[in-house]
């Protein structure tokens, strides 16, 4: 595909959305082009290419672990248990059981 027809493509997807939606994608494109200006012009995931070119599909996370691999926060089993039994201990309320009169 050209550029000259993937924007024709674009345009016409865009043209055939409501207003209120139209505006929801400038705003997007306008977000794009601000990050691409912080980044440089290398792309989204321009490491993340296959060899035809098209972008490959990232590795889901495989838990929280990873998401706090690097933090130096350790979260035990203990303080777990802790913050369950604060959050759930006084449920259910009885109040929630009984008629008003």
């Amino acid at each position: 595909m050209t550029t000259v027809s993937l924007v024709e493509d674009i345009a016409a997807k865009v043209a055939a959305l409501p207003v209120e939606w139209q505006r929801l994608v400038l705003y997007f494109v306008e977000f794009i082009m601000q990050r691409a200006a912080n980044n440089g012009a290398a792309g989204p995931a321009s490491e993340n290419k296959d060899k035809s070119g098209g972008l490959m599909a990232l590795e889901p996370l495989r838990g929280f672990e990873g998401i706090w691999a690097n933090s130096g926060v350790e979260i035990t089993a203990e303080e777990i248990a802790e913050t369950r039994t604060e959050m759930w201990g006084n449920f259910p309320r009885e109040h929630f059981y009984t008629e008003k009169k």
